[in-house]
């Protein structure tokens, strides 16, 4: 396990300094900003804490995690059960100003780097089945590479349910190399989540609006096998996540340069009574997340 120390509020002042009030109407050059099959998307997070389903591994000082993912389109139809075929890699850091548990033998603010190549195919109905493995490393050499494969599903209710959609994922997650909870033995977690959300305009003149969207993310931590485990037992419930998140484009940037745009989220984590006991027993833990991506 990581380290966990007491709440630091520089995160949050460092993350609030990414919001950015709007500068004007949506630029829209009429241009589409990727015509191509290869896209790929940029993103630039700060966090109070970081929580991985639940375990924490640090909520000290900044917290600064940047990623980026590169997709390849290689099959598309309007008919038949396939819909689509997608492969993806991405590249995911998260760097601590309090050097969590550096050894001293690498960089020691670089604590974790992740690598994951996925393929995902969009089935007729509204389905997406995605398959992803996972190589968590860890630079500082704060923990021994872990190593897991996951199949998600994401199921699109937009039609079905309209405004009222819940956008409901399911991930069935297994180990195949050492636990993210610590020791050699491996483990299988399943999660649910849900995000039903909403768009609405802020008026910016008498003639022009500005585009807010946001959502009420949900997401449950369960056990299968063995991953929320303290010695011979094993927590079945690991945690509980509930959100409000806000996303705004960043209008003064002109289309073909991508699209834009700054998220704030707040979250706060309910957890079970492993995860309680390993985390200075707070049983309800707040966390802030400020993100700029770009999407080409």
């Amino acid at each position: 396990m990581k380290n966990r120390r007491t709440f630091h509020p520089l995160a949050a002042v460092l993350a609030a300094a990414l919001l950015t009030a709007p500068c004007g109407a949506i630029a829209d050059d009429g241009e589409d900003p990727n015509t191509g099959a290869i896209t790929f998307t940029l993103d630039d997070s700060f966090t109070t804490a970081y929580m991985f389903r639940g375990i924490v591994q640090e909520r000290d000082g900044l917290i600064w995690q940047p990623s980026i993912g590169i997709g390849v389109h290689l099959f598309d139809s309007e008919d038949g059960v396939v819909q689509s075929v997608d492969l993806g890699f991405g590249l995911w850091m998260s760097v601590h100003s309090e050097d969590t548990g550096s050894s001293g033998s690498g960089p020691d603010a670089l604590y974790e780097t992740d690598y994951y190549p996925s393929l995902s195919v969009a089935w007729a109905g509204g389905v997406t089945s995605t398959l992803t493995y996972y190589w968590y490393t860890s630079p500082n050499n704060a923990f021994r590479t872990v190593e897991e494969v996951a199949i998600d599903l994401a199921y699109d209710d937009s039609e079905l349910l309209g405004a009222f959609a819940m956008n409901p994922t399911a991930s069935f997650v297994f180990e195949t190399n050492r636990s993210s909870f610590g020791g050699n033995g491996k483990g299988a977690v399943f999660e649910l989540g849900l995000e039903p959300g909403a768009e609405f305009t802020l008026p910016m003149d008498e003639a022009e609006e500005y585009p807010i969207s946001v959502t009420v993310p949900f997401k449950m931590g369960l056990s299968m096998d063995d991953y929320y485990r303290t010695g011979s037992e094993d927590d079945t419930f690991g945690y509980a996540r509930l959100g409000l998140h806000a996303s705004i484009p960043i209008a003064c940037v002109p289309s073909r340069y991508g699209a834009w745009s700054i998220t704030n989220g707040f979250d706060v984590y309910f957890l079970g009574d492993t995860l309680e006991n390993v985390n200075q027993h707070d049983e309800v833990y707040p966390v802030w997340t400020s993100s700029l991506t770009l999407d080409y």
